[in-house]
């Protein structure tokens, strides 16, 4: 039903889709699986369009490990279709621009998180060289990084 704001009638509109590139699915060990670039340090906000992104390859996520300086406080936890996603931040330095997924039976997803306020043409560059097959991990905190 839709509620109404100063008179008139609003329908609450869904976050847009997750920014996210990822690495084709390969055998073997490999550094990250692809890159996300948030709008905002809402980690509740952001991290439901995030996860629906994510479910075709990781679709039973149960816990998310995220550095703290990197996001708002917030709750703990959150739902998603009937199940709790636990997270845990982290003060680990080299942990500062990734996110850890793991899924339920379904392995782990390491994604480079690229910062909200990065200019497009960067972050634009930043997810296309993680989404690239074999691929060489990009560096921990780019030179873009640091600068957010």
């Amino acid at each position: 039903m839709p509620r109404t704001v100063r008179g008139r009638a609003s329908h609450a509109v869904p976050p847009p889709p997750a920014r996210v590139s990822l690495a084709p699915e390969v055998l073997g060990p490999h550094c990250v699986d692809g890159a996300w670039w948030p709008r905002t340090r809402g980690l509740h906000r952001e991290l439901l369009p995030l996860l629906r992104a994510l479910a075709p390859r990781w679709d039973d996520i149960t816990r998310v490990t995220v550095h703290a300086d990197m996001w708002r406080p917030g709750h703990r936890s959150i739902q998603l279709a009937g199940r709790t996603i636990r997270i845990f931040l982290s003060d680990r330095a080299e942990s500062r621009h990734t996110i850890c997924l793991l899924s339920h039976g379904g392995g782990c997803c390491d994604l480079l998180v690229v910062p909200p306020p990065t200019i497009q043409a960067e972050a634009e560059l930043l997810l296309a060289a993680a989404g690239r097959p074999h691929a060489s991990r990009p560096p921990a905190e780019p030179r873009q990084l640091h600068e957010h």
